[in-house]
């Protein structure tokens, strides 16, 4: 009961500083760039104009650090858990350890878009994401990710690729799949529910099944290096490789295939780097076993 009791606490906590520091972005954003703080309440934002893009930017991030960090760190103080310890900042000490984390985000790349390219092939999921408003969500992510000079580039890497990935890691991997972990007194089962939350709470039904994934891959890398600094790494450099997509589209046949979400590795490929995914896990759990105990 008690950790079912911290569940219903931690949706409340998040859906409260979700709602305050959404007003609060807002607040802050219609200051800062000159627009009407009511156009702002009601989402209206010129995609066109690069002054309001980078205004919708700055409002996404500050919304998002204080849903995700703010609280985490409320449910953290709640919880009486010492917050540095639990989202264990340090890089591992071992530069080994790379090598297979390495091979597990070039793994999940090939994985991922096979996983993607079946769910486009789904026509309910393409039906729910466009009962659900989906199909803004990607114009509005697409007017974004618009570039035009390597300093667009740069921004694009700050706030659509790194921001995210460490308010995330923060709170998914940091509080909320070690509290299933607890809850539940099985890892698996936490990393897994974890994992379809994330996906979930994206919104986006036909990269649903790919996020989950991703998610899965995620809370295992934090779970066999206990760092997030790891897990934070693999998901920027996942967040990152889509930025550089859009950047590189016009020039490279790949890249414009990425963003269109119409590459498809063959099945050789895929089945070849789900066994390194495998040993590269399995490298990385005999790894945390040999320092665990040195």
């Amino acid at each position: 009961m008690q950790y079912f009791a911290d569940i219903l606490i931690l949706f409340g906590m998040l859906i409260l500083c979700s709602t305050v520091f959404n007003y609060i972005s807002l607040l802050i954003v219609s200051l800062s760039f000159g627009l009407d703080f009511q156009d702002l309440i009601n989402m209206v934002f010129d995609l066109d104009d690069k002054h309001q893009i980078l205004a919708l930017k700055v409002h996404n991030t500050l919304s998002a650090a204080g849903t995700w960090l703010f609280t985490a760190v409320f449910f953290a103080m709640f919880k009486k858990w010492q917050f540095g310890t639990l989202i264990s900042w340090n890089p591992p000490k071992h530069r080994v350890v790379w090598m297979p984390i390495l091979a597990i985000f070039l793994s999940s790349i090939f994985i991922s878009a096979y996983l993607l390219s079946i769910c486009n092939q789904m026509p309910f999921l393409k039906e729910l994401d466009a009962k659900i408003g989906g199909g803004l969500g990607h114009d509005i992510l697409k007017k974004m990710l618009k570039m035009y000079s390597l300093s667009d580039l740069l921004v694009n890497f700050f706030f659509i690729a790194l921001v995210p990935a460490v308010l995330e890691e923060i709170f998914f991997r940091g509080v909320l799949q070690t509290m299933f972990q607890r809850a539940t007194g099985n890892p698996h089962a936490g990393i897994f529910i974890t994992s379809v939350l994330f996906a979930a709470v994206h919104l986006n039904p036909t990269q649903f099944f790919p996020m989950v994934f991703l998610a899965l891959v995620l809370g295992y890398v934090f779970y066999f290096t206990n760092s997030l600094f790891c897990s934070i790494a693999v998901h920027f450099f996942n967040n990152a490789l889509a930025v550089s997509a859009y950047y590189f589209q016009d020039s490279s046949v790949m890249a414009k295939d990425l963003v269109s979400d119409s590459y498809t590795p063959s099945l050789i490929i895929v089945v070849l780097f789900t066994a390194i995914l495998v040993m590269a896990f399995y490298l990385l759990k005999n790894l945390k076993s040999k320092y665990h105990h040195e």
